[in-house]
């Protein structure tokens, strides 16, 4: 995917879910039409479906709407959250993907190459160690 659909907010100052659900909601709002309301009550029904951690460290918040933006934030925090959720603990790493409706093939091509590579457990180091540049020119290959 082009590199307008990342976006990277690296040592963040947030304490707790519902700090994190906040700062997403913020960034969403700021390019779509969606409010903000409706942003945190996607983002907490789709964790109430199921567990939204995808490996140690790293939550994946993730939601698909018609009013939506296609793009993922990749939000590294300061100090790991103790306890996001009764099963969930010691997060350092936020991947929040919005995606539109009706995707194009290219579209859905493109979210399922970077969804694989989720699945790396290099991968996920490097998004957690890595500075932004470097995570730019990785998240580009």
């Amino acid at each position: 995917m082009a590199d307008n659909f990342y976006e990277i907010y690296l040592n963040q100052n947030l304490l707790s879910k519902d700090a994190v659900y906040q700062f997403l909601a913020e960034k969403i709002n700021q390019k779509t039409e969606l409010a903000e309301a409706d942003i945190l009550s996607k983002f907490r029904s789709r964790e109430s479906k199921g567990n939204i951690q995808i490996a140690e460290q790293v939550v994946f918040p993730h939601f698909i709407s018609g009013k939506a933006d296609n793009s993922f934030i990749i939000l590294r925090l300061q100090k790991p959250i103790k306890d996001w959720s009764e099963t969930i603990s010691d997060i350092s790493l936020i991947i929040a993907m919005t995606a539109k409706d009706n995707l194009t093939s290219a579209e859905k091509q493109a979210f399922a190459h970077f969804i694989r590579r989720l699945a790396s457990k290099d991968f996920l180091e490097d998004l957690l160690i890595l500075n932004e540049n470097e995570l730019r020119s990785i998240l580009n290959e």
